[in-house]
């Protein structure tokens, strides 16, 4: 069966657009090609709206029950694709402990335990599945999203479909902030990697937040500075260092994040090599081939789906000694 066309009417549009979108990432995260990834989401996203007998060729056919997760879920393939979670219950949030929860969200480390049960009562939790966009570029909302568990990634994509990303978020930290503040439309894509379990507030509430409670303002002030000197330091690699060298840096990121006793990091899962390629905008090939020069090394090495840092200090000392700091 031919998958289904393109051209929708106007009502469709940008539903189809976000398709696109959907496609890029799933194909770029599971490295399918992206032509294929279309075809399936395309194929459950028309047996949701108008249901036709028969499916499309590959898809399982769970995919008219399941909508778009489950083509997602067949295109990573999982053998059974789960449902689609929404927001959680009132008696899950209890069983779960919202207050706990939010112990774990390093701008409410400094807060007494009655004033994060507090802050947890304004919270609408929601959990997301792999692959689920959370945040699209240009979007007006303006929520604030705390992370307690999983790892999200914000994203931008040309025009072309070239993927830059700028950065990975995990469990305790929290983004959103951006549009909560000054008021304008999303400036990146927050696409969840894996499962995750997220923590929300409108920007209104958010800043009542910052208001009410000085140890939560001087946190995110300090979140933001380390932020800026981040990507600061991004854009200074990607005006002087040779790709090689921005390889290295990117490295060393991802080692301290992972640092043990024993001067080695353990990075696991292993980074993909597109996704090294991605976050310091070079091309895949470049960052297979330096990779392998630094494991014919010994610098790293793999050990099945773990990617070991054998020696953090030298990696440390071959970018300082690039880039002068």
């Amino acid at each position: 069966m031919h998958a289904p066309e393109l051209e929708a009417p106007a009502a469709r549009k940008s539903e189809h657009a976000r398709l696109r979108l959907r496609a890029v990432v799933i194909s770029r995260l599971h490295r399918k090609p992206c032509g294929v990834v279309l075809r399936r989401l395309s194929g459950a996203f028309d047996s949701r709206k108008e249901p036709r007998p028969g499916k499309v060729e590959g898809c399982p056919e769970e995919s008219s029950r399941w909508g778009l997760a489950a083509a997602a879920a067949w295109i990573r393939g999982s053998a059974r694709p789960k449902k689609k979670m929404g927001s959680m219950t009132a008696k899950q949030r209890l069983s779960g402990g919202s207050g706990y929860a939010l112990e774990r969200i390093e701008i409410f480390k400094g807060l007494e335990p009655r004033e994060i049960e507090r802050i947890s009562q304004r919270m609408n939790w929601r959990n997301y599945t792999a692959n689920q966009q959370i945040i699209g570029h240009q979007e007006a909302s303006t929520d604030v999203y705390f992370m307690v568990s999983g790892t999200v990634r914000v994203i931008l994509f040309s025009s072309a479909g070239k993927e830059v990303a700028f950065r990975d978020i995990s469990a305790g930290e929290c983004f959103g902030e951006f549009a909560a503040i000054d008021g304008e439309p999303r400036s990146a894509n927050v696409i969840a990697l894996t499962d995750v379990m997220i923590g929300s507030v409108p920007a209104e509430t958010f800043r009542g937040i910052l208001m009410e409670y000085p140890a939560v303002s001087m946190a995110m002030l300090t979140y933001i500075t380390r932020l800026v000197r981040s990507l600061s330091e991004r854009i200074f690699e990607f005006s002087t260092l040779a790709v090689k060298n921005r390889i290295h840096s990117e490295l060393l990121r991802l080692s301290r994040d992972h640092l043990g006793d024993d001067n080695t990091a353990r990075l696991s899962p292993a980074p993909t090599h597109a996704d090294i390629a991605s976050r310091i905008s070079t091309h895949r090939e470049a960052v297979t081939r330096e990779l392998n020069d630094l494991t014919k090394s010994g610098l790293i090495r793999r050990d099945g789906r773990t990617l070991i840092v054998t020696d953090v200090a030298e990696l440390e000392r071959m970018v300082h000694e690039v880039s002068g700091d």
